[in-house]
């Protein structure tokens, strides 16, 4: 299975230039719980000075601080690594040999690949300290433990893996050949394998804390051959893409469903259970608690990527953007 074939970080479009903020309020919607927000609205988060446009990447469990990456033109293209806290920009990182793609609640940032030429360029972002990982290794997430989730590459493809807190090593994990994407606080990880031979499908995948590992179940109705990807877990909950658009998973009942009218290519799930995806065009998302839907307003009619959920559902980043031009990092908040 090619690395390209997979959901990795989304819409990384970055072209141009959007001036001002935007505020755009969501309807009301009748609420099937105490839980679920009535409305939500979304507003651009802050770039540093000389960046235009910019997007975010990943961000901790408990929904307060996200990376991304902001963009400059004048005179030529610059890139820089950012750190969001709460709305906010708290760092600015210099020096990074790739873009950051996701962080833990301390801080802890994780980034880069091995290219295509050799070039290694996966890190960890500790106290303003970069220090890269050996090997071919792609780390992809990290939990507030400091266990990171990720793959490393050979040349039969790409093996799931983990790093122990502190340690340079990753230790493969047992199962198929694939990517781990993301790991909860227990160190449950969750992936995407591949199948038995080339041409077969690909499955969601997660790999217990005490090395057991086994296929997400196909929710009802997707085709045997069928395409599915895991990307994120949070407590038992998790979530992925496949055919019809996102898929969430309860570890804990072993349910698996698709959520029709999202769409694939991002997302976010907290430990209630409440998904974040793009919906309709991909122009607005939509937040799927249990059977309440309440929609996310998009910007500019710009496609939305959602990368995190805080966990009462309150706030939620991404980015908004044009495939091949301008792109915002942006940060809903709901009530």
């Amino acid at each position: 299975m090619e690395l390209g074939t997979r959901t990795l970080i989304g819409l990384v479009g970055l072209g141009g230039a959007l001036a001002g903020s935007v505020v755009v309020t969501a309807p009301a919607v009748a609420a099937a719980g105490p839980a679920a927000p009535a409305a939500c609205e979304i507003r651009e988060l802050p770039l540093p000075p000389g960046t235009t446009e910019g997007g975010v990447a990943g961000a901790s469990a408990d929904g307060r601080t996200a990376v991304g990456r902001a963009v400059g033109h004048d005179p030529v293209q610059t890139e820089v690594g950012v750190v969001w806290r709460d709305g906010e920009i708290v760092d600015l990182p210099a020096d990074l040999p790739d873009a950051l793609t996701d962080v833990n609640s301390a801080g802890v940032a994780v980034g880069g690949i091995f290219d295509e030429y050799g070039e290694r360029r996966p890190y960890v972002l500790r106290d303003g300290e970069v220090h890269v990982l050996p090997g071919h290794v792609t780390p992809r997430g990290i939990n507030d433990s400091g266990v990171i989730a990720g793959f490393r590459t050979d040349a039969a493809g790409e093996l799931p893996v983990v790093w122990k807190p502190g340690s340079d090593q990753p230790v493969d994990l047992v199962g198929p050949r694939g990517i781990a994407t993301d790991v909860a606080a227990d160190g449950t990880v969750v992936g995407t394998v591949d199948g038995d031979t080339p041409d077969a499908p690909t499955d969601g995948y997660v790999w217990r804390p005490d090395g057991t590992g086994a296929p997400l179940p196909r929710p009802a109705g997707v085709a045997p051959n069928a395409h599915l990807e895991a990307t994120g877990i949070s407590g038992s909950w998790v979530f992925g893409d496949g055919p019809d658009g996102a898929i969430r998973w309860n570890l804990d009942t072993g349910a698996a469903e698709s959520l029709p009218g999202t769409i694939a290519g991002s997302g976010a799930i907290n430990d209630r259970g409440v998904l974040a995806a793009p919906a309709g065009s991909g122009q607005d998302g939509v937040l799927v608690d249990g059977e309440q839907r309440t929609p996310l307003p998009g910007m500019n009619g710009w496609q939305v990527a959602l990368r995190s959920i805080s966990p009462d559902g309150t706030a939620l980043t991404g980015t908004a953007g044009m495939l091949k031009g301008p792109s915002k990092p942006v940060r809903w908040t709901c009530a």
